[in-house]
């Protein structure tokens, strides 16, 4: 994984990071299409993704309805 984190720095022509929670690398880009070029870059990852940050939490375009608990059903 370390190569793999230094080769990708190279290609991108920045720092790359690891997360904490596993073999994940990531890094930071001005905007979504610079982050999707640099994706698009990427040899041999299982899964590569271009996402533009959010205040908090996280974010779904469309609806998503939510599950209610079973006391809060209409009666």
């Amino acid at each position: 994984l370390g190569d793999w984190l230094a080769d990708t720095g190279r290609t991108w022509g920045q720092p790359v990071a690891m997360s904490g929670s596993g073999p994940a690398l990531f890094s930071l880009f001005g905007t979504v299409v610079e982050a999707a070029d640099a994706v698009a870059e990427v040899a041999g990852a299982r899964s590569a993704e271009a996402v533009a940050p959010v205040d908090r939490g996280w974010e779904i375009d469309g609806e998503v309805p939510l599950p209610q608990a079973p006391w809060m059903s209409p009666s």
